[in-house]
């Protein structure tokens, strides 16, 4: 049984060799106890993965391949499921700036279908195991949850610490996410197929796969357990590798900052990023999408420039205002829309307004758009 053309890294009884430590008895517990790996080659759980992973993903010929030769692209990945025994290709690889420059590796689509598939079954076993305060890859614990939490620690506390790993994905040691895994789960052929899913590189696993998403957000739940359990912090919420703390003194803010770094450098073997640090929580930071100044979340520079730059260019190109509708609508409504209900960002509207004023985008082009919930 393989998974790739080599041998799948796995984790057994007598190689579990990640760091015995205190932080790790949360593990003790497997989280699925039950022969589940059935249904996860259910043609049900296939057929949702398909169209989840067909809806959500930008086109491309393999996709449309799939769709024109549909019940034999269903029938493979049941049989390679079944059996265990399925070759990914190689992924795209491409870079982004989101605002830091990444590589992504994205798995062709017969790849992503299989990783949904697995992960719908395991998706909500380690969600359930997850604290309340973990935000990423979670069902109604987006950007716009981690926000209100954010906002709720500021008001209580004086200090807070806002933290973050430094190059997170391709620190990640594999052997100890096998290990976790292992840990929680007892079903041997869905931790086959989900080790199978870990790179077989010592260390650092790809950015661009739902799996990967989840191994990530695993990672660093022992350090979720250390700050709500061990230090009994609830003041806590993390976003992946983004992370914040509320505090009540310098004292507890750098005894906290110490023992959160020597748990990552020693334990889980990743460090801390240069700017992480701890500030008043009225001073001016930038945490998962939102910049924040005197409590109160604003939305972060990037994001208003990306828009008035975006004004710039269709004024430039001299699409004309009759084509505003088709090419630049949705982008400003998206922006206004979350600035004025989720921030109190109205300067930042305000200039977005003026700048479609300034183009040629008048009043009444305005109020079709819903763009009138701000005065000008």
């Amino acid at each position: 049984m393989h998974y790739n053309p080599y041998v799948v890294p796995i984790a057994k009884e007598g190689n579990r060799n990640y760091p015995p430590n205190q932080y790790y008895q949360f593990y003790q517990l497997p989280i699925i106890i039950h022969y589940l790996y059935p249904y996860v080659y259910d043609l049900d759980n296939i057929l949702e993965a398909f169209f989840d992973c067909f809806i959500t993903t930008t086109k491309s010929f393999e996709m449309l391949d799939s769709k024109r030769y549909f019940y034999d692209f269903i029938h493979d990945i049941q049989t390679a499921l079944i059996t265990k025994n399925f070759i990914p290709e190689p992924p795209h690889v491409f870079k982004v700036k989101d605002p830091k420059e990444r590589i992504i590796k994205a798995p062709r689509f017969k790849t992503r279908v299989i990783q949904k598939a697995l992960i719908q079954v395991v998706g909500p076993f380690l969600d359930n195991s997850a604290i309340p305060f973990s935000y990423a890859n979670i069902p109604e614990r987006g950007t716009l949850n981690i926000k209100r939490k954010v906002f709720e620690i500021l008001q209580i506390c004086p200090l807070v610490l806002v933290m973050d790993v430094h190059h997170f994905f391709p620190s990640i040691n594999n052997t100890y996410l096998r290990c976790m895994l292992y840990d929680l789960i007892k079903d041997p052929d869905l931790y086959y197929m989900l080790s199978s899913c870990v790179p077989k590189a010592p260390i650092g696993i790809d950015i661009g796969s739902i799996t990967s998403q989840y191994f990530a957000n695993l990672y660093l739940d022992p350090l979720d357990k250390l700050v709500c359990y061990t230090l009994g912090n609830t003041n806590y919420c993390r976003y992946m590798d983004d992370f914040l703390i509320g505090v009540n003194s310098i004292e507890e803010a750098n005894f906290t900052f110490h023992l959160v770094n020597e748990f990552l450098n020693s334990v889980l073997e990743v460090t801390l990023n240069t700017n992480s640090r701890i500030i008043r929580s009225n001073d001016e930071f930038e945490f998962v999408g939102f910049r924040y100044k005197d409590k109160i979340p604003y939305m972060k520079d990037i994001r208003l420039e990306n828009v008035l730059n975006a004004i710039k260019e269709f004024s430039v190109l001299d699409y004309g205002t009759d084509m505003y509708p088709y090419l630049l609508r949705d982008y400003v409504l998206n922006y206004i829309i979350n600035a004025y209900t989720y921030t109190a960002d109205y300067n930042g509207i305000k200039t977005v307004i003026k700048a479609l004023h300034d183009i040629g985008i008048n009043d009444c082009l305005l109020k079709k758009d819903k763009l009138s919930i701000v005065s000008v």
